[in-house]
């Protein structure tokens, strides 16, 4: 064992949390890939403007769900002591770029929302 991996942290996420977050990217991506053929009508000039939003957004959608499959198709899980519940065992580096992806998807969405596109199912 390395020095790195000796230094590894882990961390847990709930299993009700997780399946919201694969629920809510996957939502996103079906309506994002909606945005993403608006915005290659060729008819419709006024939606070229958001081609690089909708792209960045539907592949930080995906990467948020590949990270998510990668830790939960063969799982460690953790029992919360104070809840009870189980709980994902997520590698620290997972974690962190699963944060980094979700705060850039959220300004990514505050950046939509400004050119009045929305990602979300109504």
């Amino acid at each position: 064992m390395s020095e790195k991996d000796a230094k590894m942290q882990l961390y847990t996420l709930p299993i009700q949390y997780v399946l919201e977050l694969l629920e809510t990217s996957n939502e996103q991506i079906i309506v994002t890939r909606g945005l993403l053929q608006d915005s290659f009508d060729p008819g419709n000039k006024e939606n070229e403007r958001i081609t690089a939003l909708t792209v960045k957004s539907l592949w930080l959608n995906y990467s948020i769900v590949e990270i998510l499959r990668e830790n939960t198709e063969e799982p460690a899980y953790h029992t919360n002591e104070d809840t009870g519940e189980e709980e994902y065992l997520i590698s620290e580096e997972s974690i962190y770029e699963l944060q980094n992806l979700m705060l850039t998807r959220h300004y990514t969405n505050i950046s939509l929302n400004k050119l009045s596109y929305s990602v979300s199912l109504h």
